[in-house]
């Protein structure tokens, strides 16, 4: 009798864990987003050497490598744009001049969202790092450490009874690492990576894996691009199909789905003629086409952004989801759009072609940001400007790290060809400062 009591003692207690884990499982999470940056390559150094390199994928001793790791340790890119360290790495909104950029986008982002009425849901923001090499594999090996550090996050959170809400927002080549997040799939089979949404901005599209917009990981995709930006079409390096395009083409093994949406960007603003024959004031409307720094970058930038852009100084990516919040309440926009944006008249007109006859579809007006509501968010990234750098700093910077590149390379060159190198030394990052 003590020995059938015994037992059922033991039953009931090995089984209250699996009831509790079952009860557990059973319960509704709560949403939460999660918004991650992804920046683009960092300023090339390069020349016809390293240009070789970088097409054969040979880039572990060249100069370009060396002079890249230099220039991110010591050149303040993170104070214009949302980009901190290597890895996936949270933005804290502490005053901090190392992640100006990466607080001011968030900030801007907060009261777009108020701005938008919006329901208010837990966010969490990320900056995810990379070596910025110009250079397919390097942007293969990133996105493998992407996925790996996404799926410890969406495990982390599943754990505190939460469910992840992924966003990912991407620059120039930081829009292919995240794509070819989809060659990593079945990496890792106890957790299941799915992208609510993914923007890139001034992403240069390459045969090698323009196809994975089809991948079921990504639920909408949208591709802003701009007329104005020239680096985006430039890349002839780090693809093996001549050059780079600014939009996705369908071909014969490739058809584009529905739910990537392509948006080129245009800004215009209200200007003030004044001739000698007519001296009273003449209005007119001026466009601007966004260059690639613009679609980024903050206006407190040394070079690279024009302060008379009509949103200025914001970059583009600042009031992306105001333009996708707007594609969402017109459906019978289509996939292929031009976004003209004035904030004088405080309206966005959408244009619908079918590009393949050129031909225009339908125009659709609708209205953006008041006055008042686009000057406040101005302001917020204005209070979280970064001290200024001249030109001259940051050409310093530039001849800096290709002397330490120089240096690098020529010690390395010297032991290789030698079995027992006399030379100890090695330069210093900080010699060179």
């Amino acid at each position: 009798m003590k020995k059938v009591i015994l037992a059922a003692l033991v039953s009931t207690i090995s089984l209250n864990p699996i009831i509790t884990n079952s009860a557990e499982n059973s319960l509704p999470r709560q949403d939460v987003v999660v918004n991650i940056f992804i920046h683009g390559i960092l300023k090339p150094v390069i020349d016809l050497s390293d240009a070789i390199k970088i097409a054969k994928q040979k880039i572990k001793h060249s100069r370009y490598k060396y002079a890249n790791d230099y220039i991110r340790r010591h050149c303040p890119m993170s104070r214009v744009q949302a980009m901190q360290a290597i890895g996936l790495v949270p933005i804290q909104m502490k005053s901090d001049q190392n992640n100006n950029g990466s607080r001011a986008i968030v900030a801007v982002f907060r009261k777009l969202n108020e701005m938008m009425d919006l329901p208010k849901i837990k966010t969490y923001n990320y900056t995810f790092g990379w070596s910025g090499l110009l250079s397919y594999a390097s942007r293969q090996k990133a996105a493998f450490f992407l996925h790996a550090k996404l799926g410890r996050l969406i495990k982390h959170l599943n754990k505190r009874g939460l469910n992840p809400i992924i966003n990912i927002y991407s620059f120039s080549h930081g829009g292919n690492v995240a794509l070819q997040l989809a060659n990593f799939e079945n990496w890792d089979n106890n957790c299941s990576i799915n992208i609510n949404q993914l923007v890139m901005l001034g992403t240069p599209v390459q045969y090698e894996n323009d196809a994975l917009v089809r991948h079921p990981m990504f639920k909408s995709i949208y591709h802003f691009y701009s007329n104005g930006d020239i680096p985006q079409k430039l890349d002839f390096v780090s693809t093996q199909h001549g050059t780079s395009h600014r939009r996705f083409h369908p071909r014969k093994c490739f058809e584009i789905p529905d739910k990537l949406t392509q948006v080129e960007i245009r800004l215009s603003k209200k200007t003030v003629k004044l001739t000698p024959e007519i001296p009273n004031k003449k209005y007119s409307t001026s466009r601007f086409d966004p260059s690639h720094i613009e679609m980024w970058t903050f206006g407190w930038t040394p070079t690279g952004y024009d302060p008379r852009l009509p949103i200025y100084p914001l970059p583009v990516v600042a009031i992306v989801p105001y333009i996708i919040q707007s594609i969402k309440d017109h459906p019978q926009l289509g996939t292929n759009l031009v976004a003209n944006i004035n904030p004088h008249k405080a309206r966005i007109t959408f244009t619908d072609r079918y590009w393949k006859k050129h031909k225009l579809k339908e125009v659709v007006k609708a209205p953006f940001l008041k006055r008042k509501q686009f000057q406040e968010l101005r302001q917020i990234a204005w209070n979280r400007r970064a001290h200024a750098h001249t030109n001259a700093y940051v050409h310093r910077i530039v001849n800096n790290a290709v002397r330490f590149a120089t240096r690098q390379r020529q010690f390395l060159t010297h032991c290789d060809k030698t079995l027992e190198c006399p030379i100890k030394y090695q330069p210093q990052l900080d010699e060179l400062r």
